[in-house]
């Protein structure tokens, strides 16, 4: 069974205090109220934590210790996992550009074949007026537009050795030109804005930025 966590009754007494949180401001001396009620907040806050520091603080170190005595086993494994994986991978992919390359010089020479069909076709039918040249030539003509426009596809053979390793095709991308990736890819850097206001501190009001509108809002912060 769980133990309990126990905490003194005098900290775990904060009903007074989260009754505020309807409490809506009305005037000016309603501020001063909300300021004490803060502060106490505040104060409650910092007790609590110190408690809870106390408890989870050894527990923590444990922890850590435990975590840090298998990670001495299985980092160095993991590690070579990836590396495993890197090697085999790379072969896998070096031997599907040479079936790709393989699969290209086919579809040329197909493709040749199929232009010079066409071409002799053409050639009878202006020579003899042959209606059955001409439709294969215009056969042929459709066969070649096709060729041309469908891509190279090389049939990927999974391999499954066993249940020691299988082989699969996972599709990625790499930038090649930043400047044409549209723009729902893109993201703001947050942290490249604030860290240009934090350089200009103090002159936040003279600094632009196209897109950007810097502005300020009110935030209390209560002592603790």
């Amino acid at each position: 069974m769980q133990e309990q966590v126990k905490i003194p009754a005098e900290l775990s007494r904060i009903d007074d205090m989260t009754a505020f949180l309807q409490y809506e401001i009305k005037e000016e001396s309603d501020l001063e109220r909300l300021a004490i009620v803060g502060q106490k907040a505040a104060s409650r806050i910092k007790e609590l934590d110190a408690l809870r520091l106390s408890m989870t603080g050894p527990i923590k170190e444990g922890i850590k210790k435990i975590e840090s005595e298998f990670h001495r086993l299985t980092d160095p494994l993991k590690e070579l996992k990836n590396v495993l994986n890197l090697k085999v991978s790379t072969y896998w992919d070096a031997q599907h550009k040479i079936k790709e390359e393989a699969a290209r010089k086919a579809r040329d020479a197909q493709l040749a074949e199929e232009k010079l069909l066409a071409s002799q076709a053409a050639e009878k039918a202006l020579a003899t007026g042959s209606e059955l040249a001409e439709l294969e030539y215009e056969t042929r003509q459709k066969v070649i537009s096709k060729m041309e426009e469908q891509p190279i596809e090389v049939k990927q053979t999974v391999r499954a050795y066993g249940a020691t390793m299988a082989q699969t095709r996972v599709w990625k991308f790499r930038i090649i030109d930043e400047t044409k990736v549209p723009r729902h890819f893109l993201m703001i850097n947050d942290d490249a804005i604030k860290a240009a206001l934090k350089a200009n501190k103090g002159r936040e009001e003279t600094l632009k930025v196209d897109g950007v509108e810097f502005y300020q809002e009110s935030r209390a912060s209560f002592g603790r």
